[in-house]
């Protein structure tokens, strides 16, 4: 499986909206969704997955995060 993921550019941040550029067009985005450190001119990859999906690979991440913690990694 390959996961490929869009090249956004972060135009301006504006508080709680956050305006980015994907292959020439505008988008505005909640802050919320983006790293803290972000700023205009950084590249932030978007990645798409269903519903479903998002919700497994949630599952997993937790049960991986709680293997690190049982083994002291």
């Amino acid at each position: 499986m390959t996961i490929k993921g869009l090249t956004a550019k972060i135009v301006e941040k504006k508080g709680k909206i956050t305006q980015i550029e994907i292959e020439g067009q505008a988008l505005c985005v909640p802050t919320e969704f983006l790293p803290e450190k972000v700023v205009a001119q950084d590249e932030v990859k978007i990645y798409f997955s269903t519903a479903a999906d998002a919700t497994v690979s949630e599952k997993q991440l937790a049960k991986s995060i709680l293997e690190q913690i049982m083994n002291g990694n």
